[in-house]
């Protein structure tokens, strides 16, 4: 397999009548005849729009069959597939947009609203296709399929081409495309197939976002032959899926565990012995929850660590090593590197730290982006000499284990989603009562973080935690909008006259009433 529609191409010869996929809303299931059948279509559909090899096209949804499919069909037309987070705020879609040069979404009736107001000022912006009704001035996706012929699309594919833009915050705030090629996302794919998933006749549950890099768990389950049931996360369903389909592996964020096991009335009830791989990955996971999870289903559990930079699986932390009996030494760990990744914690030029030293975690393999779109300086700092700089300090044990142990960036990880201070502080300076803000993340048991911002108002101004808070919502993701806001009279400083944000990560939980 050389790119991402070899996959379904390939399937559909070998694994004609298997079942591919399964629509649990629609109670309809796909087999991979179906799939490629349904894949060239949107390729051929998309050239009847005028996308040509190059163009970007956009997805704008939650989790549902379309998700599963996107991958393949605008891949195979030659375009590249921008993954946009539909719980972005109007702003933030627009900018993702703009910054791509989207030239068609494909999205639902409930997210036409986010468009709606920014269509104006996207002029690359040529057609919304909605795959839930045919709203006024949108073209319907099941009747484009219908319409655009099965055949396999007459478009070469180059492998080192950039298959996919996953939009993910840097520190400067603003968000950055990263590229992804066939290639990245295929050697991604095959680490997975050697780590993970080692039932053909299995069935995966991807109710991780597909926004995210995520998907390319997607992409490894198809390669396998496994089945996929794409479904957006909600405890009780997925609990209930897993018993009604014999559900074998899942990729969850920690904070999907922590909810899965507030379900006693449903873990008491179900059979969940199908269960055989449930795959973590984007945070770190609260060892208590993490201990709780290996009592209620057992050794079932692998820890993953990688960046969107890296097309995700970069270490790994098998079965086998979530131990409680070596006294939890290794449940903090993120593992080794998979088979086909360099990894060094150290620096360039220094080469490996020695075990037990601290040292950034340089990451290397056919699977890190080329760069960013559009942004060549951020490129170069971000690779250097081959290596992908993750920014994560992390350290290694004599047995090789790396343990993440602080981060470069002021990173916030809240429910597995990235969140970047400077994007919420820039929101928050433009109220015009704020003098200074400063944002940091404290421990929250369910969401691993929670963001948090420190504020000091101007002379004679006054506000509410609630008016701050209004302000942020309104322009921010929920996830990224702050949950408590702590006034001071003024932020602390370094002496260059900086804000002191290691200060006021050290006193996070105290300024915020935790103990």
């Amino acid at each position: 397999m050389r790119v991402l529609g070899d996959i379904v191409t390939r399937q559909s010869r070998m694994l004609s009548g298997r079942t591919a996929l399964i629509d649990d809303t629609a109670s309809r299931r796909y087999s991979f005849a179906e799939l490629a059948d349904r894949s060239a279509r949107i390729a051929n559909g998309l050239a009847e729009l005028g996308v040509r090899p190059g163009d970007r096209v956009a997805m704008l949804l939650g989790n549902c069959l379309t998700c599963a499919e996107l991958p393949f069909g605008i891949t195979m037309a030659g375009a590249i597939m921008v993954n946009v987070n539909e719980k972005l705020k109007q702003e933030e879609v627009a900018y993702v947009l703009e910054d791509s040069g989207a030239s068609v979404v494909i999205t639902s009736d409930d997210l036409l609203g986010v468009l709606d107001a920014a269509r104006d000022t996207l002029p690359a912006l040529r057609h919304i296709v909605t795959v839930s009704g045919n709203a006024p001035g949108t073209v319907d996706y099941e009747t484009m399929l219908a319409a655009a012929s099965a055949a396999s699309p007459a478009v070469e594919v180059d492998p080192a081409s950039t298959a996919m833009l996953i939009y993910t915050s840097g520190t400067t705030g603003r968000p950055k495309g990263v590229q992804l090629t066939h290639t990245n996302l295929l050697s991604s794919a095959t680490n997975w197939l050697m780590e993970c998933y080692t039932n053909p006749e299995g069935v995966y549950l991807a109710c991780g976002p597909y926004y995210h890099s995520g998907c390319i768990s997607h992409l490894a389950a198809l390669m396998r032959g496994m089945t996929v049931i794409p479904v957006p996360f909600e405890a009780g369903r997925v609990l209930t899926l897993v018993e009604r389909y014999g559900v074998t592996d899942m990729l969850l964020v920690p904070t999907m565990i922590a909810l899965l096991l507030e379900r006693e009335d449903l873990l008491a009830t179900l059979d969940l012995s199908s269960l055989h791989g449930v795959f973590y990955a984007a945070a770190p996971i609260p060892e208590p929850v993490l201990r709780r999870a290996l009592e209620r289903f057992g050794p079932i559990f692998v820890q993953m660590y990688g960046l969107t930079e890296s097309s995700t699986l970069t270490t790994i932390l098998r079965h086998h090593e979530h131990s409680l009996d070596d006294g939890h030494r290794r449940l903090t760990s993120c593992g080794r590197e998979v088979t086909l990744v360099d990894v060094r914690v150290g620096s360039v030029e220094e080469g490996e730290a020695p075990p037990g030293e601290r040292g950034e975690i340089l990451i290397r393999g056919a699977n890190v982006t080329p760069g960013y779109w559009g942004r060549p300086e951020a490129t170069a700092e971000a690779i250097r000499e081959g290596w992908l700089h993750t920014g994560d300090i992390g350290m290694r044990d004599a047995d090789g284990y790396i343990y993440i142990v602080d981060r470069k960036t002021d990173m916030i990880i809240v429910g597995g989603a990235n969140v970047y201070p400077r994007e919420i502080e820039d929101v928050l300076h433009a109220h015009p009562a704020i003098a200074e803000a400063s944002v940091i993340g404290i421990p929250h048991e369910t969401y691993g973080e929670t963001v948090v911002a420190v504020v000091a108002l101007h002379p004679k101004q006054s506000l509410t935690d609630r008016e701050v808070i209004a302000h942020c919502a309104a322009r921010l993701a929920k996830f990224k909008t702050p949950r408590q806001v702590v006034f001071v009279d003024a932020l602390p400083k370094t002496p260059i006259g900086k804000i002191d944000k290691a200060t006021l990560r050290k006193r996070g939980p105290e300024l915020a009433g935790q103990r």
